[in-house]
């Protein structure tokens, strides 16, 4: 559902809307089209059957995403994958393809700052989700490299 001309939306707020803005970057490269990699709140989204929304937020509560995903789950057909730290938060739960990561990768974990280990865990994910459309799309990195200098 990432072509056909369906539009693809990616949403997060802070951290992890540098996540998101990764992800839209690198899906750019791969000549996919993305509608908006950080869509401010209060502004509506025209969501269609067959959209897909990406929505990152280590709490899964974040206002500006959550009111994304309730957007989009308003419109039957659209397609809510989410990169999340609480599988039973409301984004979660609105999401049809939910990725829980953890924030910190053992309890009390004083090594890692604030949701650092979800950030990491999070940017290795975003690039994993890649390979395989990459791939469906016979894009090669050479063709990924010519295109990053656009961005």
């Amino acid at each position: 559902c990432i072509q056909g001309g369906h539009a693809v939306f990616i949403t997060g707020s802070g951290i992890s809307g540098a996540i998101a803005k990764m992800l839209a970057f690198r899906l750019k490269q791969l000549g996919v089209e993305v509608e908006a990699y950080h869509i401010p709140e209060g502004v509506a989204r025209s969501y269609r059957p067959g959209d897909v929304l990406f929505a990152i937020s280590s709490s899964g509560t974040t206002k500006m995403t959550l009111t994304q995903v309730e957007q989009a789950r308003g419109v039957e057909g659209v397609t809510i994958i989410s990169i999340v730290s609480e599988p039973l938060s409301k984004i979660a739960q609105l999401s049809d393809i939910i990725i829980v990561l953890p924030r910190k990768p053992i309890k009390n974990a004083d090594f890692f700052l604030l949701n650092t280990f979800f950030e990491i865990a999070a940017t290795i994910i975003v690039n994993e989700l890649i390979l395989p459309i990459k791939q469906k799309l016979g894009v090669t990195e050479e063709q990924m490299g010519k295109e990053h200098q656009f961005y």
